[in-house]
């Protein structure tokens, strides 16, 4: 029986990961975008990696790929978090964009038109390079009230 105790607990360890990883998803709002926004091709265009992102509260991303072209926004996690999480591809015109000033920064709300209820909050610098990138199908911004 002693022999066992070591896998139990590793499966018990990458059992209570996946678990995780799906309320992590569940939470942040991930899994709802995945139902309609799941990536089926490679990431587009530029890419910047290890960067953050905040989604429904108390969620945020660390360690992010996030790219962008004319064609769209694409999000993924490091492999780590993979499971509920699989990469995200959002076309520019799904999206709506808000610029949030606050005290010693901004940021840049997005929010998908089919879920809006979960948004993407990424910061101005990397904004920048994704308003970039898209170019001509960068979405129109609005100012937060």
């Amino acid at each position: 029986m002693a022999e066992w105790g070591g896998a139990l607990l590793v499966l018990l360890g990458v059992a209570l990961w996946l678990a995780f990883c799906g309320v992590y998803a569940h939470l942040g709002g991930w899994r709802d975008l995945a139902t309609l926004y799941r990536a089926t091709d490679q990431a587009p265009g530029r890419r910047w990696r290890l960067e953050s992102a905040s989604l429904r509260w108390p969620v945020s991303y660390k360690y992010l790929t996030v790219a962008a072209d004319e064609s769209g926004l694409h999000l993924s996690t490091l492999f780590y978090l993979r499971p509920g999480h699989p990469p995200l591809f959002i076309r520019w015109h799904e999206l709506s964009v808000t610029r949030k000033k606050g005290l010693f920064s901004s940021s840049f709300d997005f929010r998908c038109r089919a879920v809006p209820e979960v948004r993407i909050v990424l910061e101005e610098r990397l904004t920048a390079q994704v308003r970039e990138a898209a170019g001509w199908s960068w979405p129109l911004e609005r100012q937060a009230a």
